[in-house]
C-alpha cells in the first residue's frame, strides 16, 4: 500500500525493511525516497548542504552495541562430579524414580530431551536429559504480580521480602548467578547446577508494561530453586554425569551413581500391582467453538483496524482428575515424546499450601545460552496436524502458504527486533527460516535466530529483553498483549505461554515455552490445559478452532477426556 501527496513531497509506503526477508528493493526504495526528496528541495528550497545520497552506512539488526554492564568473571566454587555410560536401553523415568526413592523430601525437575527407538527426538535441541534434586535446605526465589512481592527463602527460613516488578526479579536472579558461578564441571554437560524454574504469562507481561490479569497469591508467577545437585544424561553419547557443588559431597556422588546404574540394568518383568480404581476423570471448563470463532472474528477486527499484525489467541480447558500426576507423565511422554518434556512438582517450605505441579511435552525452545556465548531462539509458528491422509509433502505444500509463512514471519522478526539494543549481543543473522519439522502429532514451521554474547556476559538480559515468548503473543508485542488481554476476558494463562528451565553455575541457560503442557496449582483440584494459535487477516474461524483442538488433543487423551 502506498499513497503520494498532490503538491508536498510527503510519499508513505506499508513495508517492512527491517524484516529479514526484506532484499535489495527496500534498499532501493529509501533510494528513491531520498532522491526524490532531493530533488524536491533542489526545485523548492536553497541548499544547505550536499543532500545527494543517502549515507552507505547499513542498518542492521546486528549492530554491536556498546557495553553497558560488567563481564562476569569471579568463579569461586569447583563441581564434583563422576561419570559412567548408562548401559542400553536405560529410560529417564527409571533413573527419576529411583532418584526419588533415595532422595525424598527433595524437589526433584526434570528437563527431558525424549527419545524414540533409541534416538533422541530432535537431537539438535534434544540431546541432554537434567534432573535438578534440591534438597530441603535449598534456595527457593518467588515473585507474584499480584502483590509485587519477591521472597526469597531456604529451609523455611525467610531471607528477604521486598516490593519488586519482574525485570527487578530478574536483575536479581542474574546476580545471584554471578555470585554463584562455578568452574570444573564435565564439559560437554550443559547443566552443573544452577536456578531450575519457570517465569509464568503474567510475569512476561510485566516486562512490557502490559497489566497482568489478577491471580491469586497462592499461585507464584516467578518460582527458581537453586539447585546443587545434578544428573545429566547424554542420550547421544550415552553418558551421564551426576555432579555437586557442596563441599566434600564424595559419598552422595558415589552412592548417586550407583543408584543411576542400578536403575539402567534389566529388572524383573513382574506386572506391577493393580491400582485401585479411581472416579472418573472430567473436564470442568473448556472453550465451546462458537465462543472461540467469535474471538478469532474480534482478533480480525482489530488487525483489520491496523491495531496489529498477529494476534495468538489462546484458551484454557480445565480437568479434574485424581491420577497421581507422575503417572500423567509418563502418559504424555509416551504419547507425544518431545525434546522439551518437563516434569515440575514444587512446593515451598514456607507455606504447605503453595505449590504448582507441571507436565510438558514442549516442541518449543524459547531462548538458550551457551557457556562460549551462542544465543539461540527457535520460535514455532504454523502448524499442521498428523492423520493418516497427512504427508510431509502436503504439510509442506501447506506450511509454505502466505498465510502459515506470514505467522512466522512477524515473530522472526520481532525476536530480533526484541534482541536490538540488549547489551552485548551483537551478530544477530538467521541461520534458519521457516523449515519444516516433524514431530509426533504435528507438522510445524520453524526458525532459527542466532546471536553472540560478549566474552563472560550472561544471557539474563536477553531473556529479561524477550519476555514474553513472541510465539505466544504477537507483532508488535506490547500493543498485542494489551489486546489479547482483553479478548480473552483478562482470564490469566498462568504457566501456559511462559517459559520454564535453567541458568547454569557454569554460564549457560535453556529455556522452553510452556506450551503442549498441562499444570496445577496446590490450592486447584483441577489441572489446567492451555491451546490456540495465531490468528492473521487470512486466518479462517473454524480454521483456528480445529487447530487450537489438534494442539490440546493428545494432553486430553492422557488425562482420558478426549
Amino acid at each position: 500500500m502506498s499513497a503520494r501527496h498532490c503538491e508536498k513531497p510527503f510519499w508513505g509506503v506499508q513495508y517492512h525493511p527491517e524484516s529479514i526477508c526484506s532484499n535489495i528493493e527496500s534498499h532501493r526504495l529509501i533510494v528513491n525516497w531520498w532522491q526524490a526528496a532531493y530533488e524536491w528541495n533542489k526545485r523548492r528550497r536553497a541548499q544547505r548542504s550536499d543532500l545527494s545520497s543517502p549515507s552507505h552506512h547499513s542498518i542492521s539488526a546486528e549492530t554491536d552495541y556498546h557495553n553497558s554492564s560488567q563481564p562476569v568473571t569471579a568463579v569461586e566454587t569447583n563441581v564434583q562430579w563422576l561419570s559412567s555410560f548408562l548401559p542400553p536401553p536405560s529410560d529417564t523415568a527409571d533413573i527419576v524414580e529411583a532418584l526419588r526413592s533415595e532422595n525424598y523430601g527433595s524437589n526433584l525437575i526434570l528437563l527431558e530431551s525424549c527419545v524414540r527407538e533409541g534416538l533422541p527426538v530432535n537431537a539438535e535441541t534434544g540431546r541432554h536429559s537434567v534432573i535438578g534434586i534440591a534438597g530441603k535446605n535449598a534456595v527457593h526465589v518467588q515473585y507474584w504480580t499480584q502483590t509485587h512481592e519477591l521472597v526469597v527463602h531456604a529451609g523455611g527460613a525467610e531471607l528477604c521480602r521486598t516490593i519488586a516488578k519482574s525485570s527487578d526479579v530478574l536483575h536479581y536472579l542474574e546476580a545471584f548467578m554471578q555470585d554463584h558461578k562455578a568452574d570444573g564441571g564435565p564439559p560437554d554437560s550443559p547443566f552443573w547446577g544452577g536456578l531450575m524454574g519457570f517465569m509464568s504469562y503474567e510475569a512476561g507481561l510485566e516486562t512490557i508494561d502490559v497489566e497482568p490479569a489478577p491471580i491469586s497469591r497462592k499461585k507464584p508467577d516467578i518460582w527458581f530453586i537453586f539447585v546443587e545437585r545434578s544428573v545429566v544424561i547424554d542420550h547421544v553419547s550415552g553418558a551421564c554425569y551426576v555432579q555437586s557443588s557442596i563441599d566434600n559431597d564424595g559419598a552422595w556422588l558415589a552412592a548417586t551413581r550407583k543408584t543411576v546404574l542400578d536403575s539402567s540394568r534389566p529388572r524383573d518383568d513382574s506386572p506391577p500391582p493393580t491400582p485401585s480404581p479411581l472416579p472418573a476423570p472430567k473436564i470442568t471448563s473448556q472453550p465451546l467453538q462458537s465462543g472461540y470463532c467469535a474471538k478469532v472474528t474480534a482478533c480480525q477486527a482489530n488487525l483489520r483496524a491496523g491495531l496489529s499484525y498477529e494476534l495468538c489467541l489462546t484458551a484454557q480447558t480445565h480437568i479434574l482428575t485424581h491420577e497421581a500426576p507422575w503417572s500423567l507423565y509418563l502418559g504424555l511422554r509416551a504419547q507425544n515424546p518431545a525434546p522439551f518434556a518437563a516434569y515440575l512438582n514444587l512446593s515451598s517450605p514456607l507455606d504447605a499450601t503453595e505449590g504448582v505441579t507441571l507436565i510438558s511435552s514442549s516442541p518449543e525452545r524459547f531462548l538458550s545460552w551457551t557457556r562460549e556465548g551462542e544465543v539461540q531462539f527457535r520460535p514455532i509458528k504454523g502448524t499442521v496436524r498428523k492423520d493418516s491422509d497427512m504427508t510431509r509433502e502436503k504439510a509442506e505444500a501447506i506450511l509454505k502458504s502466505p498465510k502459515e509463512q506470514a505467522e512466522n514471519l512477524m515473530i522472526v522478526d520481532l525476536i530480533r527486533h526484541d534482541l536490538s539494543g540488549v547489551p552485548n549481543v551483537s551478530n544477530v543473522h538467521v541461520p534458519q527460516l521457516m523449515q519444516v519439522e516433524e514431530y509426533t502429532s504435528l507438522y510445524q514451521l520453524v526458525s532459527v535466530i542466532s546471536s553472540t554474547l560478549g566474552p563472560n556476559y550472561s544471557g539474563i538480559p536477553a531473556l529479561a529483553a524477550s519476555l514474553p515468548p513472541g510465539s505466544m503473543t504477537g507483532a508488535p508485542k506490547k500493543r498485542s498483549c494489551d489486546l489479547l488481554t482483553d479478548i480473552e476476558n483478562h482470564e490469566p494463562r498462568g504457566l501456559y505461554s511462559g517459559v520454564l528451565g535453567y541458568m547454569d553455575v557454569g554460564g549457560g541457560g535453556d529455556f522452553s515455552v510452556v506450551i503442549r503442557s498441562a499444570f496445577k496449582y496446590s490450592d486447584e483440584s483441577v489441572w489446567r490445559v492451555g491451546a490456540g494459535g495465531a490468528v492473521t487477516v487470512l486466518s479462517d474461524a473454524e480454521g483456528e478452532w480445529e487447530e487450537m483442538c489438534a494442539k490440546r488433543e493428545k494432553l486430553l487423551k492422557v488425562f482420558g477426556v478426549a
